[in-house]
């Protein structure tokens, strides 16, 4: 898995999706980024082989509750990820987003601490 941190601020990278590959990564945060976002970074990374299962079937439903065509999970445009100014063993929120190839909408997972917000989880156009 790649899971470089920018050495240099450039706000991506790249994480392997499971059997969807390898993803751009665009990573956001809310302040100018230090040392909190990349201890968080890593912690998510450290549990993304389970984060990334759940992220894919909350989206995919999402999709279908809006009527849409399933995801293709292989033609991903980019994977967001916005971290908090709080560590998220402390419950901070943060959230996983994806955009597709083929469409310009972001889906959004939130997240507090580890656990997922399905109820919460948005299409933005």
């Amino acid at each position: 898995m790649t899971e470089a941190w920018p050495k240099h601020w450039q706000g991506q990278t790249n994480l392997t999706c499971g059997t969807d590959g390898p993803a751009l990564t665009l990573v956001s945060t809310p302040s100018q980024p230090c040392g909190i976002h990349e201890q968080n970074f890593r912690t998510i990374v450290t549990r993304w082989e389970t984060i990334w299962p759940e992220f894919r079937r909350v989206i995919t439903d999402l999709m279908a509750s809006y009527r849409q065509e399933p995801p293709d999970w292989s033609a991903i445009q980019a994977v967001y990820l916005e971290l908090s100014d709080e560590p998220i063993a402390e419950d901070a929120e943060w959230s996983v987003g994806v955009v597709f190839s083929a469409h310009d909408t972001l889906w959004s997972l939130p997240y507090r601490g580890f656990t997922a917000c399905p109820e919460r989880a948005q299409a933005v156009w």
